[in-house]
């Protein structure tokens, strides 16, 4: 009887120790004074209770929730905050992992408690947005898995509610609602592993549609679904990697716009979405000549354009050779006065600079690639290969540097669908290659387009 007593006394040790242990109100007070002197000035060393506390074996949540509460009721996250947690993420000689989660969850209860306040006093920008954004940009994978574990600590059980400033009757400052779209678009670079768009609460379609396609649109709810649906399959069908784009804005509805990007710290490319109705169509018969293609809303034909000309930014700034090779053929062709290559544009776009012909082939490549490369193969097996040539250009720069490109449909009401296909690539200089093949109506069509193409000269 009285070993098994003892076992019984072992077994419920055992079970409280790994029980996690609250703090005392003693502790609870050491923490606190040691995060006020930590957002004071810069700490020469580090903080031994801010270290002792992130060791403990065991993480009491409540415990760290309460905690932060208590010193955010009458304090702020300070510029010292940020520059100390960053120091104390390097150097300290805490676990890294567990100083990121503290330091995740410290910058998270901050911003939910600055953003309560704002609905009645306004708010100044926020010291812990740049914070978590110096750490995402360090790039040490670990230790961001481990900021945005401190993150979901806090906001994934009450998330920051940013949808009164982000309303199209908002009584806000533009300043605030900066604040609030900047939130936002930090928060959001931490969606790898956390369903980073329940940390947040926003209006509807700006909820819905970054739930569905990981790009931020600032609409102030004024699009309606029929727009959202074109958008939608537009960012859903187009990769991410391909256009860079990160924020949407509709600058009717909100007052900012792509051109105020630098207001903002976006870590990609922005685009502006028209208040335009869905009923107006566009025909898209006339160019390229023979291409027949059927009307879309004037709605997605803008967006298209738009997007058509990030695409080819955010592409073109990271292939030199690409952009060299659209540069060399479209001068060529302007040299030898192609009357083919000029029939693929309008009259006022024949001569225009390569980049803006290259937008305009970009817009129908997504519009219809099939209807382009119909025409361009019937012109090629004719021996006519510089049309084709210029259509694989576009699909060189849309398959980022890959052996497949995607081809684009856009249906009447402006929903846009895609397919892969296979690309044939030939060397033309050490290391580079160009396409000179593609995958189409069951066959591979493949031409020797060398003459088309600016051979390095050998050093």
């Amino acid at each position: 009887m009285k070993r098994c007593l003892c076992l019984t006394a072992a077994l419920f040790a055992l079970m409280n120790s790994a029980a996690p242990a609250t703090l005392t109100e003693e502790q609870q007070g050491r923490l606190l004074q040691a995060l006020s002197t930590m957002g004071a000035a810069p700490l020469t060393s580090e903080s031994r209770e801010i270290c002792d506390y992130v060791m403990r074996e065991e993480l009491d949540l409540q415990d760290r929730v309460t905690l932060f509460d208590q010193f955010f009721a009458g304090q702020a996250f300070t510029a010292h905050h940020a520059y100390n947690l960053e120091a104390h993420l390097h150097y300290a000689t805490a676990d890294k992992d567990r100083m990121a989660r503290f330091a995740g969850g410290f910058a998270a209860s901050s911003l939910r408690h600055a953003w309560q306040r704002a609905e009645t006093a306004g708010i100044t920008p926020l010291s812990a947005l740049p914070f978590l954004e110096s750490i995402f940009n360090k790039g040490v994978n670990n230790v961001t898995e481990a900021l945005a574990s401190g993150i979901e600590d806090i906001l994934g059980s009450q998330a920051v509610n940013l949808a009164p400033f982000l309303t199209l009757d908002t009584l806000h400052s533009r300043e605030t609602v900066i604040e609030a779209m900047q939130t936002c678009i930090t928060l959001g670079v931490f969606s790898t592993k956390h369903n980073s768009a329940a940390w947040i609460v926003s209006p509807k379609n700006t909820a819905d549609f970054y739930e569905n396609t990981k790009v931020w649109l600032f609409d102030a709810n004024l699009l309606r679904p029929e727009h959202l649906t074109s958008l939608e399959s537009l960012f859903s069908s187009v990769p991410a990697t391909l256009h860079g784009i990160i924020t949407l804005f509709v600058p009717e509805a909100t007052g900012f716009s792509a051109a105020d990007t630098s207001r903002f710290r976006i870590p990609g490319m922005s685009l502006d979405i028209p208040l335009v109705d869905m009923e107006p169509m566009r025909d898209l018969s006339m160019y390229p000549a023979g291409a027949l293609m059927r009307p879309i809303p004037e709605f997605t034909a803008t967006v298209l354009e738009r997007l058509a000309a990030t695409i080819q930014t955010h592409q073109l700034q990271q292939r030199p050779d690409l952009r060299e090779r659209v540069h060399h053929f479209f001068t060529l062709m302007t040299a030898r006065a192609d009357p083919t290559v000029v029939s693929l544009f309008p009259p006022d776009f024949a001569y225009r600079t390569p980049e803006e012909r290259m937008t305009y082939l970009g817009f129908y490549w997504l519009a219809n690639s099939h209807a382009l490369l119909e025409t361009a193969v019937a012109q090629a097996e004719q021996g006519v290969r510089a049309p084709l040539f210029a259509l694989l250009l576009e699909a060189d720069l849309c398959s980022e540097q890959g052996d497949t490109a995607p081809l684009f449909r856009v249906n009447p009401t402006g929903v846009l669908f895609s397919e892969e296909t296979a690309l044939r690539r030939v060397p033309h200089g050490p290391g580079l290659t160009h396409v000179n093949g593609i995958a189409f109506s069951s066959r591979l069509w493949q031409y020797d387009m060398a003459d088309l193409v600016r051979i390095p000269q050998p050093f």
